[in-house]
Order: C-alpha cells, then structure tokens, then sequence
C-alpha cells in the first residue's frame, strides 16, 4: 500500500486588498498590484513569502501576517500627490492667515 505524501503548504488567505491561494512552503505566491488604490501600478507584481514551516510571513513590528505592496507604489505619481498636498496645505494656510487678519480689522474697526 502506497502512503501520500503530504506536502506542507501555506493555507489560501484574504490580506484585506487580495486574495492569496495555497502556496507551498518556503516560496512565494505572486500576484498583480490592485487597481483599485490611487498610487498603485497594476502593472507591478506583489510577493507574499509562505514560510519554510507552512505559514505565511509574519512582521514582528506589526504584529501579524504582512504583504510587501511596496513594489506596487508608482513613487513618481507618490511624488507628484506629495507636492500637490504641500501646494493644498500652503495654500489653505495662507487663506486662513487672511481670514485672521479681515476678521481682526473688522472687529477693530467696528
């Protein structure tokens, strides 16, 4: 009578933004970025590590199971949102300095 062998795996796991299959242990499964997230290329690929032990990677720092999207951030469109929030911030700041200011003068000349 033959014995199966059972190959240890990674179980299929759902990481908030992408589903992830079965993956044997000690490789990793693969995927493209999601579409969905300003900022991400859908054209980059994300890695998810399936440990030598059957269970997925898992960040100490965050205390749970964690997936490098950070090969899906397009850092030149990063860049461009980050000026413009700087643009948006300055601007608003400069209108409420001027909102100040009227109101100051309304209130003092009565």
């Amino acid at each position: 009578m033959k014995t199966k062998k059972t190959v240890l795996t990674c179980p299929p796991y759902f990481d908030g933004w992408s589903c992830w299959p079965e993956t044997p242990a000690g490789s990793f499964a693969n995927q493209s970025c999601p579409d969905f997230i300003p900022g991400f290329e859908a054209s980059n690929t994300v890695y998810y590590k399936c440990q030598d032990d059957g269970t997925w990677y898992f960040h100490e720092p965050f205390n749970k199971t964690w997936v490098n999207y950070t090969t899906c951030v397009n850092t030149e469109d990063l860049s461009f949102r980050t000026v413009v929030i700087i643009i948006h911030s300055v601007g608003y700041s400069i209108s409420l300095v001027a909102l100040l200011v009227s109101l100051a003068l309304l209130f003092y000349f009565k």
